[in-house]
This record gives structure tokens, C-alpha cells and sequence, in this order.
């Protein structure tokens, strides 16, 4: 019994290291170390890809777990997020307006609730997932931490980078609009791919190929700063699949 008890929450145990590693990154914001929070983002995500492949292969799914899932997510994928851009916009101007970027957090609640009651989200997503909507706003902490003038101004592609993302992060208006594009993503009705192989045929699979694909040509392009266009890659690619191909 004991141990049937154990198999039944492990599921919910590595739930529980997304909400507490998202928590310990909310703190190392504060401290503006930002490489913890990267650290602690990545910890979550492996969590959060853990827990539901733990509790199919156990067969313990249950409707507390997938309600303690969503809640983990709402910390470490919604209000994380919204904490970063409010930071980042806090530093260059103290205004009421910044509390915009806090959009983030209540849209990511509104589609997590969805997505509790959405079988169709089986198999594809509708709207952003809220970990992939993470990934792009945790792109701008990305660029602070490894950007480097010096290496940037012997490359074309990473001096446009620098100066795409130097004007978002230094800019008060282009945070708060990001914030607003952000909260809007999750909630739109649109299809996006999910990575999640449920057939085997090359002809059922290759858009999720040739999203891999692409994102491997962003790594080998882009290096430590591929973050962010790896995630507008699977906006724009999700929409020409579901939206001009299909």
C-alpha cells in the first residue's frame, strides 16, 4: 500500500521541483543573478517534461496532479516571466505603466485553466504553451548574460543580434509591448505544433521534423543567443504549417 502510494505521487514530487526551482529563480532575479535563474528555468522545464511522461509510464494520472501541474507552471512559466520584463523595465524607468508586463501572469492563468479542459491539446497546442512563452521572454536574460561587444563586432549576425535585443531591453515601451504580445499569444485561438510524436509515418511527422530542423540551423547560426529565434522560428512555422500548408 505504502508503495503503491509512493509510485502514485512521484509524479507529483518532481511537480513540486518545477514550483520550488521556479520559486528559488524568482529570488535570484531579485538578486539579479541572472545565471541562476537560468539554471533554476532549466531544472523546471526538465521537471516539467518529467512529470507527465513519469505519471503515463506509472499510469498515475490523476486530476490532482494536473491541477498541481498548472499551478507549478503559473509560478515558474507565468509569473516568473512577468517578473523578468517588470525588472528589466523597472531599470530603465520607474513608472505605473510597467505594471503592464503583469499581463503576462493573468493570461498564463486564463490558459492553463484552458488547457486543463482542452482534450484537442492532445495533440496540438492552441496558443502558447506558457513554458515556450518563457523561453522567449528568458531570451532577453540570455542576451545580459552572454553578450560580448568584442565577439559581436566580428560577426554580422551577432552585431544584428546585439542591437535587436539592446533595443527591447533598454527600452521602458518595447518591454511593455512585448508584455502585451506576450499575454495575447497564450490566449489567441491559433494552432501551434506540439513536439509530442503520436505517429511514426515520415508524412504525419514532418512538420515537426522540419521544425527540428530549423532549430538546429539556428543553433549552429545564432550559438548561445539562438533562445529566442528558436521560439519566433516555431510561431512562424506553426502558422505557414496549420495555416497556408494544411
Amino acid at each position: 500500500m505504502n508503495m503503491r502510494k509512493f509510485i502514485s505521487w512521484l509524479p507529483n514530487a518532481i511537480t513540486l521541483v518545477n514550483l520550488f526551482c521556479g520559486s528559488i529563480a524568482i529570488v535570484a532575479l531579485l538578486e539579479e543573478n541572472y545565471s541562476k535563474v537560468l539554471l533554476m528555468v532549466s531544472i523546471s522545464l526538465i521537471a516539467d517534461f518529467l512529470d507527465g511522461l513519469v505519471a503515463r509510464s506509472l499510469k498515475a494520472q490523476s486530476l490532482i496532479g494536473k491541477d498541481l501541474d498548472s499551478l507549478a507552471d503559473l509560478v515558474t512559466f507565468g509569473l516568473l516571466p512577468s517578473l523578468i520584463l517588470y525588472h528589466l523595465a523597472e531599470q530603465q524607468e520607474h513608472s505605473i505603466w510597467n505594471y503592464i508586463c503583469f499581463l503576462v501572469v493573468l493570461f498564463s492563468a486564463i490558459r492553463l485553466a484552458r488547457f486543463n479542459h482542452d482534450t484537442r491539446q492532445s495533440y496540438y497546442f492552441i496558443g502558447l504553451p506558457t513554458p515556450a512563452n518563457a523561453l522567449l521572454i528568458l531570451s532577453l536574460l540570455v542576451f545580459l548574460i552572454y553578450e560580448n561587444p568584442e565577439i559581436s563586432e566580428h560577426s554580422a549576425v551577432l552585431k544584428w543580434n546585439a542591437v535587436f535585443f539592446s533595443k527591447i531591453i533598454y527600452s521602458t515601451k518595447a518591454i511593455r509591448i512585448w508584455a502585451i504580445l506576450s499575454a495575447l499569444l497564450l490566449v489567441l485561438p491559433i494552432n501551434l505544433i506540439s513536439l509530442k510524436f503520436t505517429k511514426l509515418t515520415l508524412k504525419e511527422t514532418k512538420h515537426q521534423w522540419i521544425l527540428l530542423i530549423g532549430i538546429l540551423l539556428i543553433l549552429l547560426i545564432f550559438g548561445k543567443f539562438a533562445l529566442f529565434w528558436i521560439m519566433l522560428w516555431y510561431l512562424i512555422w506553426s502558422l505557414i504549417w496549420y495555416y497556408v500548408i494544411v
